[in-house]
C-alpha cells in the first residue's frame, strides 16, 4: 500500500520547522559590529560554519561563530575540511580571519572588498 503525504503530515513538519525557528531565536546578536552566532545550535555541524562565512563575504557583514561545533564528541571545535572551506572563502574576498586553526571553537571572520569573480568580457565567463 502507498503511503500518500498528508496535510496532516506537512502541518506537523511546518511546526517543527517554526519549532527549531523559535530554538534558534536569541542565539544570534551583534558584538562591536559583529554578528554573533553560536556554532553548536541544531545539529552543531560544520554547514553552519560554511554558510555563515560565505553570507558574511556577499553581504560584507563581520561575524563571530562560537561554540563551533561544541556538542561534537570526542572532537569539538574546527575540522581540517571546516578550515578548508573558512580559508578557502577568505583567500577569495581578502579581509581578516581570527582563530582559524583546527580545534578552535571560536572564529572572527571579517570580510574584505575582494570580489568572488571579475568578468573582464563576456568571453571570459563561461555562460552553460
Amino acid at each position: 500500500m502507498k503511503s500518500e503525504y498528508t496535510i496532516q503530515q506537512q502541518e506537523a513538519e511546518v511546526a517543527q520547522v517554526g519549532e527549531s525557528n523559535h530554538a534558534m531565536e536569541g542565539k544570534h546578536k551583534q558584538e562591536f559590529g559583529f554578528v554573533v552566532l553560536d556554532g553548536s545550535v541544531l545539529e552543531g555541524g560544520g554547514q553552519i560554519l560554511r554558510n555563515s562565512c560565505a553570507y558574511s563575504a556577499l553581504l560584507k557583514q563581520p561575524i563571530r561563530i562560537k561554540n563551533i561545533r561544541a556538542g561534537r564528541t570526542p572532537k569539538p571545535g574546527l575540522r581540517a575540511q571546516h578550515l578548508t572551506g573558512i580559508e578557502l572563502v577568505h583567500s577569495m574576498v581578502g579581509g581578516k580571519l581570527t582563530g582559524g586553526e583546527v580545534g578552535s571553537l571560536d572564529i572572527s571572520f571579517s570580510p574584505g572588498n575582494g570580489a568572488f569573480l571579475q568578468v573582464r568580457a563576456i568571453g571570459t565567463a563561461p555562460l552553460s
